[in-house]
């Protein structure tokens, strides 16, 4: 069932919430919990589609990037990749990606960790690896 960004906070009871652009820089050091989605307004579930748009000279970055990539015991190509990928798609679903970042010892928090993730370069293990396909 599609859920807006809007809707999933409100189920959980995060009420204080503030929208942030894609590659955008913003500082808050308290905990929390982002959310990577297609849609640009949180009470609205846009930006659907029913098929994954790929960039695909990214993903060939990803494959000659890293040694020894496999897809289901497969080397990995450009095909493998995009049909695996594809298999995660749910085409009536706004919402991409639900990530989660505690405030550290060094008293960073969110802000910072959404900038590992937009930062993270595809094929590397960090600072942020997870989800960093979206970029593709």
């Amino acid at each position: 069932m599609p859920t807006t960004v809007q809707e999933l906070f409100s189920k959980f009871d995060i009420l204080d919430f503030q929208k942030v652009q894609w590659g955008a820089n913003f500082k808050e050091n308290k905990q929390g919990v982002y959310v990577v989605s297609t849609s640009s307004d949180p009470y609205k579930h846009l930006g659907i589609s029913e098929n994954p748009n790929f960039d695909e000279q990214q993903i060939q970055l990803w494959i000659n990037k890293v040694e020894d990539f496999l897809v289901d015991n497969n080397p990995a190509t450009l095909t493998n990749v995009k049909n695996r990928l594809a298999g995660f798609w749910l085409p009536d679903e706004s919402i991409l990606y639900i990530g989660k970042a505690t405030t550290r010892k060094n008293g960073s928090g969110i802000s910072k960790r959404i900038r590992e993730y937009f930062s993270t370069t595809i094929g590397d293990g960090g600072p942020h690896s997870g989800g960093q396909w979206l970029s593709l």
